[in-house]
Protein backbone atom coordinates (compact mmCIF):
# COMPACT_ATOMS: atom_id res chain seq x y z
CA UNK A 1 0.00 0.00 0.00
CA UNK A 2 1.22 3.60 -0.90
CA UNK A 3 1.80 6.20 1.71
CA UNK A 4 -0.14 9.07 0.15
CA UNK A 5 0.85 11.69 2.08
CA UNK A 6 3.77 13.15 3.76
CA UNK A 7 1.93 15.04 6.35
CA UNK A 8 -0.31 14.73 9.33
CA UNK A 9 -1.74 17.37 12.18
CA UNK A 10 0.33 19.69 13.90
CA UNK A 11 -1.61 20.43 16.98
CA UNK A 12 -3.86 17.55 18.53
CA UNK A 13 -7.58 17.75 16.70
CA UNK A 14 -10.35 19.17 19.60
CA UNK A 15 -12.40 15.71 18.85
CA UNK A 16 -10.15 13.44 20.63
CA UNK A 17 -12.11 10.33 19.02
CA UNK A 18 -12.02 11.58 15.09
CA UNK A 19 -10.26 11.02 11.78
CA UNK A 20 -8.60 13.96 12.78
CA UNK A 21 -6.68 12.36 15.51
CA UNK A 22 -5.93 9.07 13.67
CA UNK A 23 -3.36 11.22 11.31
CA UNK A 24 -2.20 13.07 14.33
CA UNK A 25 -0.88 10.03 16.08
CA UNK A 26 1.04 8.91 12.91
CA UNK A 27 -1.74 7.39 10.11
CA UNK A 28 -1.61 8.94 6.32
CA UNK A 29 -5.11 10.26 5.26
CA UNK A 30 -5.97 7.50 3.07
CA UNK A 31 -5.96 5.05 5.87
CA UNK A 32 -6.96 7.00 8.62
CA UNK A 33 -10.39 7.76 6.71
CA UNK A 34 -10.60 3.94 6.00
CA UNK A 35 -10.28 2.83 9.85
CA UNK A 36 -12.26 5.97 10.86
CA UNK A 37 -14.90 4.49 8.50
CA UNK A 38 -14.82 1.12 10.45
CA UNK A 39 -14.82 2.85 13.81
CA UNK A 40 -18.04 4.74 12.77
CA UNK A 41 -20.11 1.59 11.81
CA UNK A 42 -19.13 -0.42 14.53
CA UNK A 43 -21.44 -3.78 14.81
CA UNK A 44 -23.83 -4.43 17.56
CA UNK A 45 -22.49 -6.82 19.66
CA UNK A 46 -20.69 -8.00 22.93
CA UNK A 47 -17.94 -5.54 22.24
CA UNK A 48 -18.19 -1.97 22.51
CA UNK A 49 -16.69 1.14 21.98
CA UNK A 50 -14.96 3.52 24.24
CA UNK A 51 -17.79 6.06 23.57
CA UNK A 52 -20.43 3.23 24.22
CA UNK A 53 -19.03 2.25 27.33
CA UNK A 54 -16.72 4.58 29.32
CA UNK A 55 -15.59 1.30 31.76
CA UNK A 56 -15.70 -1.94 29.00
CA UNK A 57 -15.79 -0.36 25.71
CA UNK A 58 -12.58 -0.54 23.55
CA UNK A 59 -10.33 2.76 24.15
CA UNK A 60 -10.23 4.27 20.53
CA UNK A 61 -6.58 4.44 20.51
CA UNK A 62 -6.46 0.70 21.14
CA UNK A 63 -8.22 0.14 18.39
CA UNK A 64 -6.04 2.65 16.40
CA UNK A 65 -2.52 0.76 17.75
CA UNK A 66 -4.49 -2.71 17.41
CA UNK A 67 -4.21 -2.36 13.36
CA UNK A 68 -0.69 -1.78 13.28
CA UNK A 69 -0.15 -5.78 12.76
CA UNK A 70 -3.11 -6.35 11.58
CA UNK A 71 -2.25 -8.96 8.60
CA UNK A 72 1.62 -7.88 8.86
CA UNK A 73 5.16 -9.38 9.87
CA UNK A 74 6.78 -7.28 12.39
CA UNK A 75 11.20 -6.05 11.62
CA UNK A 76 13.63 -6.44 14.12
CA UNK A 77 16.29 -6.18 11.53
CA UNK A 78 18.82 -3.95 10.45
CA UNK A 79 17.86 -3.16 6.92
CA UNK A 80 16.56 -0.03 6.49
CA UNK A 81 14.25 -0.68 3.83
CA UNK A 82 12.47 -3.40 5.32
CA UNK A 83 11.16 -0.86 8.04
CA UNK A 84 10.21 2.14 5.71
CA UNK A 85 8.17 -1.17 3.35
CA UNK A 86 6.46 -2.21 6.61
CA UNK A 87 5.56 1.18 7.38
CA UNK A 88 4.37 2.27 4.61
CA UNK A 89 1.88 -1.21 4.20
CA UNK A 90 0.73 0.03 7.59
CA UNK A 91 -0.06 3.15 6.32
CA UNK A 92 2.14 5.02 8.57
CA UNK A 93 2.58 9.12 7.28
CA UNK A 94 6.07 10.25 6.06
CA UNK A 95 6.61 12.30 8.90
CA UNK A 96 6.03 9.30 11.70
CA UNK A 97 8.16 7.03 9.43
CA UNK A 98 10.98 9.75 8.66
CA UNK A 99 10.99 10.33 12.86
CA UNK A 100 11.48 6.79 13.47
CA UNK A 101 13.93 6.04 11.01
CA UNK A 102 16.18 9.24 11.71
CA UNK A 103 19.60 7.81 11.44
CA UNK A 104 21.22 9.77 14.36
CA UNK A 105 19.26 7.24 16.58
CA UNK A 106 19.60 4.23 15.00
CA UNK A 107 21.44 2.71 17.53
CA UNK A 108 18.49 3.41 20.19
CA UNK A 109 15.87 2.37 17.31
CA UNK A 110 16.89 -0.85 16.93
CA UNK A 111 16.84 -2.26 20.52
CA UNK A 112 13.00 -2.44 19.78
CA UNK A 113 11.08 -3.80 16.73
CA UNK A 114 9.34 -1.45 13.82
CA UNK A 115 5.69 -2.53 15.15
CA UNK A 116 6.66 -1.43 18.64
CA UNK A 117 8.24 2.22 18.40
CA UNK A 118 5.37 2.71 16.16
CA UNK A 119 2.42 1.67 18.75
CA UNK A 120 5.17 3.85 21.24
CA UNK A 121 4.62 7.00 19.56
CA UNK A 122 0.91 6.73 19.00
CA UNK A 123 0.16 6.15 22.46
CA UNK A 124 2.38 8.91 23.06
CA UNK A 125 1.07 10.95 21.39
CA UNK A 126 -2.41 10.48 22.54
CA UNK A 127 -1.74 10.77 25.87
CA UNK A 128 0.21 14.12 25.50
CA UNK A 129 -3.36 15.59 24.87
CA UNK A 130 -4.09 15.37 28.30
CA UNK A 131 -0.59 16.25 29.72
CA UNK A 132 0.01 18.22 33.12
CA UNK A 133 2.31 21.54 32.73
CA UNK A 134 5.60 20.93 34.18
CA UNK A 135 7.63 23.46 36.21
CA UNK A 136 11.10 22.45 36.65
CA UNK A 137 14.45 22.28 35.87
CA UNK A 138 14.89 20.86 32.74
CA UNK A 139 16.21 18.12 31.50
CA UNK A 140 19.79 19.95 30.36
CA UNK A 141 20.10 22.81 32.09
CA UNK A 142 23.46 22.69 34.68
CA UNK A 143 21.24 22.01 37.83
CA UNK A 144 19.89 18.83 35.91
CA UNK A 145 23.75 17.85 35.40
CA UNK A 146 24.92 18.50 38.86
CA UNK A 147 21.70 16.83 40.37
CA UNK A 148 22.86 13.70 38.37
CA UNK A 149 25.72 13.42 41.14
CA UNK A 150 25.68 12.84 44.62
CA UNK A 151 27.86 11.04 46.64
CA UNK A 152 26.78 8.41 48.89
CA UNK A 153 24.01 7.35 46.38
CA UNK A 154 23.50 5.48 43.23
CA UNK A 155 21.50 7.82 40.66
CA UNK A 156 19.38 5.92 38.31
CA UNK A 157 17.49 7.31 35.40
CA UNK A 158 14.34 6.34 33.46
CA UNK A 159 12.54 8.39 30.18
CA UNK A 160 8.82 8.58 30.12
CA UNK A 161 6.20 10.96 28.58
CA UNK A 162 4.72 13.50 30.81
CA UNK A 163 1.46 12.09 30.46
CA UNK A 164 2.54 8.82 31.68
CA UNK A 165 3.11 10.08 35.20
CA UNK A 166 0.59 12.42 35.87
CA UNK A 167 -1.33 10.20 38.92
CA UNK A 168 2.36 9.52 40.54
CA UNK A 169 1.53 12.80 42.58
CA UNK A 170 -1.53 14.07 44.98
CA UNK A 171 -2.73 17.59 44.86
CA UNK A 172 0.18 18.85 47.43
CA UNK A 173 2.65 17.52 44.67
CA UNK A 174 3.97 14.51 46.96
CA UNK A 175 5.15 11.19 45.24
CA UNK A 176 2.34 8.48 46.28
CA UNK A 177 2.56 5.83 43.67
CA UNK A 178 5.07 4.14 41.88
CA UNK A 179 3.15 1.87 39.59
CA UNK A 180 3.70 4.57 36.32
CA UNK A 181 7.28 3.71 36.66
CA UNK A 182 6.80 0.27 35.30
CA UNK A 183 7.68 -0.75 32.49
CA UNK A 184 5.28 -3.64 31.06
CA UNK A 185 6.45 -7.30 29.82
CA UNK A 186 8.29 -8.38 27.61
CA UNK A 187 11.01 -6.57 28.58
CA UNK A 188 14.91 -7.22 28.98
CA UNK A 189 14.61 -9.49 32.49
CA UNK A 190 11.31 -10.70 32.17
CA UNK A 191 9.29 -12.28 29.00
CA UNK A 192 6.03 -12.10 31.18
CA UNK A 193 6.02 -10.20 34.59
CA UNK A 194 6.54 -5.99 34.54
CA UNK A 195 9.39 -4.40 36.54
CA UNK A 196 10.89 -1.35 37.18
CA UNK A 197 13.46 -0.65 34.69
CA UNK A 198 16.21 2.07 35.31
CA UNK A 199 19.33 2.99 33.55
CA UNK A 200 22.61 4.21 35.99
CA UNK A 201 24.13 6.15 32.58
CA UNK A 202 22.29 9.56 32.10
CA UNK A 203 23.51 9.91 28.56
CA UNK A 204 21.21 7.36 27.86
CA UNK A 205 18.47 8.53 28.96
CA UNK A 206 19.13 11.45 27.43
CA UNK A 207 19.41 9.90 24.39
CA UNK A 208 16.33 8.08 24.53
CA UNK A 209 14.82 10.93 25.84
CA UNK A 210 15.87 12.81 22.65
CA UNK A 211 14.46 9.87 20.14
CA UNK A 212 11.20 10.49 21.98
CA UNK A 213 11.10 13.91 21.43
CA UNK A 214 11.93 13.55 17.71
CA UNK A 215 8.33 11.67 16.99
CA UNK A 216 6.20 13.13 19.65
CA UNK A 217 4.71 16.60 18.92
CA UNK A 218 3.65 17.33 22.62
CA UNK A 219 6.32 18.85 25.26
CA UNK A 220 5.89 15.82 27.18
CA UNK A 221 9.03 14.07 27.77
CA UNK A 222 10.24 13.94 31.44
CA UNK A 223 13.61 11.99 32.74
CA UNK A 224 12.79 10.74 35.80
CA UNK A 225 15.36 10.33 38.43
CA UNK A 226 15.93 8.77 41.09
CA UNK A 227 19.25 8.54 44.30
CA UNK A 228 18.79 5.63 45.89
CA UNK A 229 21.30 5.05 49.27
CA UNK A 230 24.20 2.80 48.26
CA UNK A 231 24.02 1.51 52.06
CA UNK A 232 20.33 0.51 51.20
CA UNK A 233 21.37 -1.44 48.10
CA UNK A 234 24.33 -2.84 49.86
CA UNK A 235 22.06 -4.07 52.85
CA UNK A 236 20.45 -6.58 50.55
CA UNK A 237 21.52 -10.06 51.44
CA UNK A 238 23.24 -12.24 48.04
CA UNK A 239 19.88 -14.02 47.96
CA UNK A 240 18.08 -10.26 47.43
CA UNK A 241 20.50 -8.52 45.09
CA UNK A 242 21.90 -10.15 42.07
CA UNK A 243 25.34 -8.30 40.10
CA UNK A 244 25.93 -9.85 36.47
CA UNK A 245 27.62 -8.22 34.02
CA UNK A 246 28.70 -9.28 30.29
CA UNK A 247 30.16 -11.99 29.26
CA UNK A 248 30.03 -14.02 32.03
CA UNK A 249 27.87 -17.27 31.37
CA UNK A 250 25.98 -15.97 34.92
CA UNK A 251 24.65 -12.77 32.68
CA UNK A 252 24.05 -14.78 29.57
CA UNK A 253 22.05 -17.40 31.10
CA UNK A 254 19.77 -15.29 33.12
CA UNK A 255 19.35 -13.14 30.00
CA UNK A 256 18.59 -16.10 28.34
CA UNK A 257 16.20 -17.65 30.78
CA UNK A 258 14.17 -14.73 30.91
CA UNK A 259 13.82 -14.45 28.27
CA UNK A 260 12.01 -17.60 27.67
CA UNK A 261 9.65 -16.62 30.80
CA UNK A 262 11.88 -17.72 33.62
CA UNK A 263 11.72 -15.97 36.28
CA UNK A 264 14.02 -13.19 37.70
CA UNK A 265 15.85 -14.73 40.77
CA UNK A 266 15.79 -11.48 42.88
CA UNK A 267 14.08 -8.35 44.29
CA UNK A 268 17.39 -6.52 42.73
CA UNK A 269 19.50 -7.14 39.63
CA UNK A 270 22.02 -5.15 37.70
CA UNK A 271 23.04 -5.70 34.52
CA UNK A 272 24.66 -4.66 31.36
CA UNK A 273 21.59 -3.73 28.80
CA UNK A 274 20.38 -5.39 25.85
CA UNK A 275 20.42 -3.50 22.42
CA UNK A 276 17.79 -5.79 20.23
CA UNK A 277 14.22 -6.52 20.24
CA UNK A 278 12.76 -9.36 22.18
CA UNK A 279 11.67 -11.37 18.68
CA UNK A 280 15.46 -11.85 17.98
CA UNK A 281 16.20 -13.45 21.58
CA UNK A 282 13.55 -15.78 20.92
CA UNK A 283 15.33 -17.50 17.83
CA UNK A 284 18.33 -18.13 19.75
CA UNK A 285 18.50 -21.76 20.48
CA UNK A 286 20.85 -21.63 24.06
CA UNK A 287 22.78 -19.10 26.11
CA UNK A 288 26.02 -18.90 24.41
CA UNK A 289 24.54 -18.12 20.90
CA UNK A 290 23.82 -14.32 22.69
CA UNK A 291 27.27 -11.96 21.52
CA UNK A 292 29.01 -8.74 22.10
CA UNK A 293 26.79 -7.09 19.19
CA UNK A 294 23.75 -7.73 21.73
CA UNK A 295 24.73 -5.54 24.03
CA UNK A 296 23.93 -1.66 24.08
CA UNK A 297 27.19 0.28 24.51
CA UNK A 298 27.41 4.36 25.50
CA UNK A 299 29.23 6.74 23.33
CA UNK A 300 32.61 5.82 24.06
CA UNK A 301 32.30 2.34 24.28
CA UNK A 302 31.19 1.56 27.52
CA UNK A 303 28.77 -1.23 28.09
CA UNK A 304 25.49 0.24 29.33
CA UNK A 305 23.99 -0.68 32.85
CA UNK A 306 20.80 -1.25 34.38
CA UNK A 307 18.91 -1.84 37.18
CA UNK A 308 15.96 -4.09 37.92
CA UNK A 309 13.29 -4.07 40.56
CA UNK A 310 10.43 -6.89 39.94
CA UNK A 311 7.35 -5.21 41.09
CA UNK A 312 6.89 -7.56 44.05
CA UNK A 313 9.40 -6.99 46.87
CA UNK A 314 11.02 -4.20 44.45
CA UNK A 315 8.14 -1.66 44.42
CA UNK A 316 8.66 -1.43 48.66
CA UNK A 317 12.13 -1.14 48.44
CA UNK A 318 12.06 1.78 46.14
CA UNK A 319 9.00 3.50 48.13
CA UNK A 320 11.07 2.88 51.28
CA UNK A 321 14.51 4.33 49.99
CA UNK A 322 14.31 5.84 46.55
CA UNK A 323 10.75 8.05 46.23
CA UNK A 324 11.64 11.20 49.08
CA UNK A 325 14.91 11.29 46.26
CA UNK A 326 12.88 11.46 42.95
CA UNK A 327 12.72 14.34 40.37
CA UNK A 328 11.84 14.97 37.35
CA UNK A 329 13.46 17.04 34.26
CA UNK A 330 11.80 17.66 31.44
CA UNK A 331 13.27 17.78 28.01
CA UNK A 332 12.29 21.40 26.31
CA UNK A 333 12.31 21.73 22.37
CA UNK A 334 15.30 24.00 22.21
CA UNK A 335 17.09 21.32 24.24
CA UNK A 336 16.25 19.09 21.78
CA UNK A 337 17.12 20.95 19.17
CA UNK A 338 20.20 22.25 20.44
CA UNK A 339 21.21 18.46 21.10
CA UNK A 340 20.03 17.43 17.78
CA UNK A 341 22.06 20.02 16.25
CA UNK A 342 25.44 18.64 18.10
CA UNK A 343 24.60 15.04 17.13
CA UNK A 344 24.20 16.14 13.69
CA UNK A 345 28.06 17.55 14.16
CA UNK A 346 29.47 14.80 15.82
CA UNK A 347 28.55 12.25 12.97
CA UNK A 348 29.97 14.71 10.36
Amino acid sequence: MENTDGKSPTAMPDSLISQATLQYIGYNEEIAAQYWKEWSDWPPGDILREPDDSIRGMPFIDFATGHIKRGQMDVVDEDDQEWYHRMDSCGIAKELQDAIMDPVFKRIRLTESCFLWIADTMRMRYRGSTSPSMERVTALSPAAESASHAPGYTIVFKTVDEARISGLHDSDGKVINLQSLISSAPSDFHRSESAFYFTIDREIAVYYANYAKRWNKVDSVVIVQMAIPNSAIESLSETERLRVYWPSAEWKNLVFHCRTNTRLPSDFASSDRLRLPNKVYRKLDSAEQITEHMVLRTRGGRQAIQYVWPVEGGEEFLEEHGIQNLKFFPLTAREHEEWYKNELLGRS
